[in-house]
Formats: structure tokens, sequence, C-alpha cells
């Protein structure tokens, strides 16, 4: 029964995960905006990794960072290697530790994106690969903090409610 369990649960993630990224490609109106939208993907990657970390298969998260770099056109296989590192470390992290509180979570994930995001930025400019402003970049490191404070906040809300 576990194996089944298992085969549906990354079939949710991977299908979740395909929408949010389907999701980040739909217009918001007629003219082009030059406003910097936070990173859904990574957050929701993150929040079920720190929830089931041995749920989550490596592949999925593979498949779904290179469908991003994809369809997003950013550097393919850049944001995928930092993800899956990071992600890995992630879990080596929570095996040795038993339980998380929301504090350390917080700033354990907010810590690994702006590992993340610098060294694509240090990667993109050894390569010459042209990036975005820092004050943009900056904007999406804090937007995506803060949404995944937020939906951390939900989610711990939400369960303890559900919980009987």
């Amino acid at each position: 029964m576990s194996k089944y369990s298992f085969i549906f649960e990354n079939t949710v993630f991977l299908f979740i995960g395909v929408v949010l990224v389907i999701f980040a490609l739909t217009p918001t109106g007629l003219i082009p905006s030059k406003q910097v939208f936070p990173d859904f993907l990574f957050c929701f990657i993150f929040i079920i990794l720190v929830r089931k970390p041995k749920v989550i298969s490596i592949l999925s998260v593979i498949f779904l960072c290179l469908l991003a770099d994809l369809l997003w056109f950013r550097p393919l296989g850049l944001t995928t290697i930092a993800y899956i590192l990071a992600a890995e470390i992630l879990r080596t992290y929570l095996q040795a530790r038993d339980k998380i509180g929301l504090v350390e979570e917080i700033i354990l994930i907010t810590t690994l994106y702006i590992i993340i995001t610098s060294v694509q930025e240090v990667t993109k400019f050894f390569t010459l690969i042209p990036s975005l402003a820092l004050g943009d970049i900056i904007s999406y490191v804090m937007l995506t903090s803060l949404l995944y404070v937020a939906i951390v906040l939900i989610v711990r809300v939400m369960g303890s409610k559900l919980s009987f």
C-alpha cells in the first residue's frame, strides 16, 4: 500500500508543480509588466520537502525545474542544479534533526534561497549571461521569502486546525 501512496503523492506533486509552472506564464494584462513576481515553484518544492522529505523523488524536482527552465527562458539547468543541491542539503539537514521549528525553517529556507540566487547570479556573470538589475534581484528574493513565510504560516495554521 505504501508503494501506491508514494506514486500517488509524486503524481500529485508533479501535477501541482506543472500547474504552477504554466500559471507563471499566464498574462496578467495587455501591457507587458516590469514588475517582479515571487517564485511560487521554489516555495512549493521546498514546503513539500520540509514537510515530507522522503516522499518527493529527486527526479520529480529535476523534471519540474527543467520544465520551468525551458518555459521561462532561464539558462537551462542552472536553476535545476541549484535547486537539487539545495534540496539535498535540506534533506540531509532534516535527517539529522527530528523536527524543526517555524523560525528555524524560515531562516534555513531564506538562507538557502539567498545562496541559490547568489550562486546563479555569479555564474551568470562569469558566463556572460544577461541578468536582471540588482534591485530587481533583491526584490525577487524578498518577495519569494515573504511568500514562503506566508504560505508556511497558512500551512501550519490549517494543519493545526485539521489535526484531530
